[in-house]
């Protein structure tokens, strides 16, 4: 399973679109099935930990790097921003924040450790739930409201109005439709399965 989710998105994305992702202009991104690689070392780590016993405690310690992967990660993006390069330098990014994000995901190994139980916390959990929602809904409001108040022109308060406005009506609408379309869906489903 890992090897598709590695082998079908990563030919997609060279062989079809020539490089990381391709722009429908003027809005529309599209990712599918060009992104599924971002899946790969999630599936595989869940997989190792349903074989039980390849995972130990010591694995919590790969959660550390990362926290600093992820980091340099952001510095590196911030970097290019400024000053592009080619684009397998954004490739390789995607890729260190995939590695960055499957070595938190070892925190599993060690639910008492520090890191761990920060990343536990309850508006986190529910940030985490919400996600899928969240994922499909916010480009369109960002859009909108991108188009609808214009550029902030150096405004601060403008910048934080249209950017907090987005945020809010954005978890809004994906927390109400997890709780009245998803939620419903995946009780049935588990009513079903036992």
């Amino acid at each position: 399973v890992s090897s598709v989710f590695f082998l079908v998105p990563v030919l997609t994305r060279w062989l079809c679109y020539h490089g990381a992702t391709l722009n429908l202009y003027p809005l529309i991104e599209v990712h599918f099935p060009s992104m599924l690689d971002s899946f790969v070392f999630g599936i595989l780590l869940a997989g190792l930990e349903s074989r039980g016993g390849i995972l130990t405690k010591e694995w919590a310690k790969l959660g550390d790097v990362g926290w600093m992967l992820l980091i340099l990660a952001i510095i590196a993006k911030a970097w290019l921003f400024v000053h592009p390069a080619n684009f397998v330098l954004d490739e390789l990014l995607v890729w260190v924040v995939r590695i960055a994000s499957v070595f938190l995901l070892c925190y599993i190994t060690d639910p008492q450790n520090p890191r761990a139980r920060l990343l536990c916390q309850p508006w986190l959990r529910w940030l985490g739930i919400i996600s899928y929602e969240l994922y499909l809904v916010h480009q369109p409001i960002v859009y909108w409201a991108r188009q609808s108040f214009g550029p902030a022109g150096g405004n601060l308060c403008k910048y934080a109005a249209i950017l907090g406005g987005t945020l809010v009506v954005s978890l809004l609408i994906a927390a109400t439709t997890y709780k009245h379309y998803s939620l419903p869906i995946l009780k049935a489903g588990r009513k079903k399965a036992t």
